[in-house]
């Protein structure tokens, strides 16, 4: 991923002012000249502009691409992270990858497990194959900076019942898009930089060997791309940005796993809490964490508080990433276990903007979580 910084040069105009005078005149004296007017601020480089307002989406009403772009769009402009506009061509990219990994998990667990040896990459000569990499195919689908693009996915398989209905709600876009926001890596991608993004959702039906009983298994297999990018620099906040923000609510309470494992070589083990996402304002280069805790409120006796002080946590930085993917601007705070569901939770603290204290206090919501039946809804499968 290639970020390109736009300085802005100054132009200062010389004001030339011009004194006479006349040997003995006796005629009064010259009204002075009237100040110049104030020079107009700066235009702000391309790199401040947070867009507040894109077009309006050309999915249909119901679409599950709707649903998921919504989902995240409504994330990123109540915490300030700046709206995403939807791009034909990246579109395209996703919708051409989501294509391909799904033929790879009709083929059976051994190809998808082939696939996921490198997540979002494509093997050539493969069926579907449109490039190997996300900038590959974001070149193939005519996007004006490939090199720019990122890219995060869900690709659920999960059972069905044999009255026709899904066991759970998680191959339904919203609920790809609830799960890649309670991770790390995919949801500091989605609160990151791009200004544009496409997306790609397939869903179809199947018989496969499950990969837990080796017997045959009706299954439904949805997949769900979203391809992100800009077309010359990034978007980013002038001040503190979090995810979960103030006011956020229905947060997932817990963190399921995620390919690539941020918790690699920690010891921790899986389900953790929602992971508390920090990113610097964009003048800044440093972001660290001098004390920070995530404390429910009006919650039952014996609730955990999850802090630095208490060890509970997993800070993890640029220093610390096992897979080297976050930058020293910022830092993921990592419950060591789920947070409870319907609860609110203050995250207050202290941080280091270039070494510079900043206080951090705000509240969030959580909601039922993925793993309620109330947020698995049994989606009817035509036989």
């Amino acid at each position: 991923m290639t970020r390109l910084n736009v300085g802005l040069v100054a132009v200062v105009a010389a004001l030339l002012t011009a004194c006479g005078g006349g040997g003995g005149s006796s005629g009064p004296a010259p009204t002075p000249a009237p100040p110049p007017a104030p020079a107009p601020p700066p235009a702000p480089s391309p790199i401040e502009a947070i867009q507040t307002a894109v077009p309006a989406f050309t999915y249909s009403a119901d679409s599950p691409e709707r649903q998921f772009f919504t989902h995240i769009n409504q994330q990123r402009g109540q915490c300030g992270f700046g709206l995403l506009a939807q791009s034909p061509a990246l579109d395209a990219s996703a919708r051409a990858h989501a294509r391909y990994v799904q033929a790879r998990q009709l083929e059976g667990y051994a190809a998808f497990t082939e696939y996921f040896a490198r997540p979002h990459f494509e093997i050539q000569g493969k069926g579907g194959f449109t490039g190997v990499s996300v900038a590959d195919r974001a070149r193939a689908a005519g996007y004006i900076n490939p090199s720019s693009t990122t890219q995060v996915g869900s690709a659920p398989t999960f059972g069905i019942d044999p009255d026709g209905s899904t066991r759970n709600g998680l191959g339904s876009a919203a609920m790809a898009a609830l799960n890649l926001t309670s991770s790390v890596y995919h949801m500091a991608a989605l609160m990151g930089g791009s200004r544009d993004a496409g997306v790609g959702v397939e869903w179809t039906t199947t018989t496969l060997a499950s990969p837990f009983t080796g017997m045959p298994e009706r299954l439904a297999v949805s997949t769900v791309f979203m391809d992100l990018g800009y077309p010359e620099v990034p978007q980013r906040a002038n001040s503190l940005r979090s995810y979960p923000c103030a006011g956020s609510v229905d947060v997932e309470p817990s963190f399921g796993s995620e390919t690539p494992d941020p918790l690699a070589g920690s010891g921790l083990s899986y389900p953790v809490g929602q992971p508390v996402y920090l990113q610097a304002p964009r003048a800044a280069t440093t972001l660290s964490v001098s004390a920070l805790s995530i404390e429910p409120q009006n919650a039952p006796a014996g609730s955990v508080t999850f802090s630095t002080g208490s060890g509970n946590v997993l800070v993890l930085n640029s220093a610390n990433d096992p897979h080297r993917y976050l930058s020293a601007a910022e830092l993921v705070v990592i419950p060591h276990k789920p947070l409870l569901p319907d609860t609110t939770y203050r995250v207050r603290g202290s941080l280091q903007v270039d070494g510079v204290p900043q206080a951090v206090d705000y509240t969030f919501r959580t909601g039922p979580g993925y793993a309620v039946e109330l947020r698995q809804p049994k989606y009817r499968v035509t036989p």
